[in-house]
């Protein structure tokens, strides 16, 4: 990967907020496995915000 793939890659980050952890669980028990571990990634690295 060259560094300007790198750039690119690291630019394009998501942060996800939800009002609450009512409506979090809600959006979540409706993912698919996919969305599931792809969301589970984001809150370990601290790009879902619960407030």
């Amino acid at each position: 990967m060259t560094e300007n793939e790198k750039d690119k890659k690291q630019a394009n980050v998501t942060f996800i907020s939800f009002p609450s952890k009512e409506i979090f669980d809600e959006i979540y028990n409706e993912l698919n496995e996919d969305g599931k571990k792809e969301l589970d990634s984001m809150m370990k690295e601290g790009r879902v915000k619960i407030y």
